[in-house]
């Protein structure tokens, strides 16, 4: 049987493939893993990363504050029954060479996508 592999090359994996979207098959070269490794190995990190950090920075409200958040929306803006706004949008980018077909968009321009959710005062609840 093989070695475990250590939690910080798996972090450090997963932080990779974010920040850069390189392949797997260039992440399992950089890290000398199989790609099938690399795949269960980001799959499992991001999941434990959305499960520990997910109540903490993207909770939806509850209770009274949702109330007070339809509240403010009906009052301000006459919608009903609404608790935030969700938009998207293309951020444009700047790219290297190497990767610039990763970043095009369907009008052909480099960008990423953000989407976020706004409460009546235009506060950003999430990202």
């Amino acid at each position: 049987m093989r070695k475990a592999v250590e939690v910080e090359k798996k972090v450090g994996l997963f932080l990779y493939f974010i920040a850069s979207t390189a392949s797997y098959r260039t992440l399992s070269n950089l890290f000398g893993l199989s790609r099938g490794f690399v795949c269960i190995c980001i799959r499992k990190v991001a999941a434990t990363v959305l499960r520990n950090l997910k109540p903490k920075y993207l909770s939806i409200a509850k209770g009274d504050e949702l109330a007070r958040m339809i509240a403010n929306y009906k009052e301000k803006w006459g919608f009903s029954m609404c608790a935030g706004a969700i938009d998207g949008t293309h951020i444009p980018v700047s790219t290297s060479q190497q990767n610039h077909a990763s970043y095009n968009n369907r009008k052909s321009h480099h960008s990423i996508v953000m989407q976020a959710l706004a409460d009546s005062n235009y506060l950003l609840l999430f990202l």
